[in-house]
């Protein structure tokens, strides 16, 4: 007695896929502080570009931009992905805002007008008041109406 018998193999052929690039197009910073932005995309790529500079200060490691800008602006930064199938095209829209210039309240002063003051009991009436003594007048003030207490 024979058996016949067979065997079925599948063939499956994958084509490969450009990538598509799935990562934000449109971004901010800030001038003088660390940014990282991370091209991402599907179908495994192999290569990554970023038409940089501008902005000066930026750099393209692998997928990710980053580095500290140093000119606010907005800016347009074609970017890429790619593999052995094509590759995807995008416009990253950078917008850098110029840099925060902080206020060391320590040394400014404030006074407290006693000409609008109807409470002579609050600290430091007509006094140079530093930072912290502005605040200690006015959370004072917050139970008072807005035409008793003021700052001038």
């Amino acid at each position: 007695m024979f058996r016949l018998g067979f065997i079925l193999i599948t063939i499956v052929i994958l084509a490969a896929c450009a990538p598509t690039i799935t990562s934000r197009l449109q971004d901010e910073a800030q001038a003088g502080e660390p940014y990282s932005y991370a091209i991402e995309a599907t179908n495994n790529p192999e290569t990554f570009t970023a038409a940089l500079p501008p902005p000066e200060g930026l750099s393209l490691s692998g997928n990710v931009i980053s580095g500290q800008p140093s000119d606010a602006g907005e800016f347009s930064i074609p970017i890429s992905a790619s593999n052995s199938a094509g590759s995807d095209n995008k416009i990253l829209k950078l917008n850098i805002k110029t840099a925060a210039h902080p206020v060391d309240f320590e040394d400014e002063l404030l006074i407290i007008r006693p000409e609008i003051v109807r409470d002579e009991s609050l600290v430091g009436v007509g006094q140079p008041l530093n930072f912290k003594e502005v605040v200690t007048a006015l959370a004072l003030c917050v139970n008072l109406s807005p035409d008793t207490c003021c700052l001038g």
